[in-house]
């Protein structure tokens, strides 16, 4: 297997993990299970069809868009039409490749850039992260949100969370191995501490 085919089916299969983890969310909006197969309706987009390529994320806001996190760009999708996100107020995206999405509770959406800094698109307006201060420790790889809100950042150094406007490394006093990768990051909705968990 060349290094491409092996990259692709590393990529292939942390993508059914998260999508795995995702599914059991109990505050996700979800369909009847009591519905059967042949009452369900599917729909598969292709590039065709405007449907971009190269996805690393997904995630959806609570105004109902799913947002697209590509190589490519960041697009936003209704259930209809995929649309390229450009900022209203003309900012520009530190780049076009995506990295890690959230969406938020109160309906923004955290942004990682594979090189870069985090961005937050809020009410339309989207704030930039560049100083070095207001970073994890490195690339933001997956993020998630514990029970008391609190953002974390899985990276390749290891596990940062966000408190106020700076972010504190997580090491071996609180529990979680230092310098490892961590690249999915689940939260136990039904643990009493409601951390993130990286996957192992």
């Amino acid at each position: 297997m060349n290094r491409l085919s092996t990259l692709w089916a590393l990529f292939t299969l942390q993508w059914m993990v998260a999508c795995a983890l995702a599914l059991p969310a109990a505050d996700a909006l979800a369909l009847d299970r009591e519905r059967s197969l042949a009452q369900l309706h599917h729909t598969a987009w292709r590039a065709r069809d405007g449907a971009p390529s190269q996805v690393w994320s997904l995630a959806q806001t609570t105004d109902g868009y799913l947002w697209i996190g590509t190589a490519t760009g960041l697009f936003r999708f209704d259930g209809v039409t995929f649309e390229r996100y450009v900022p209203n107020d003309g900012t520009q995206l530190p780049s076009n490749n995506i990295g890690a999405l959230l969406a938020t509770p109160d309906g923004g959406l955290w942004i990682s850039f594979h090189v870069g800094p985090l961005a937050l698109l809020r009410e339309g307006s989207l704030r930039l992260y560049s100083r070095e201060d207001e970073l994890p420790p490195d690339t933001a790889l997956a993020f998630a949100l514990d029970h008391d809100g609190a953002l974390w950042a899985g990276t390749n150094r290891g596990l940062a969370v966000r408190e106020g406007d700076r972010w504190r490394v997580m090491g071996a006093a609180q529990g979680f191995p230092e310098g490892k990768l961590a690249r999915l990051l689940g939260v136990d909705r039904g643990a009493r501490s409601g951390l993130p968990v990286p996957a192992r």
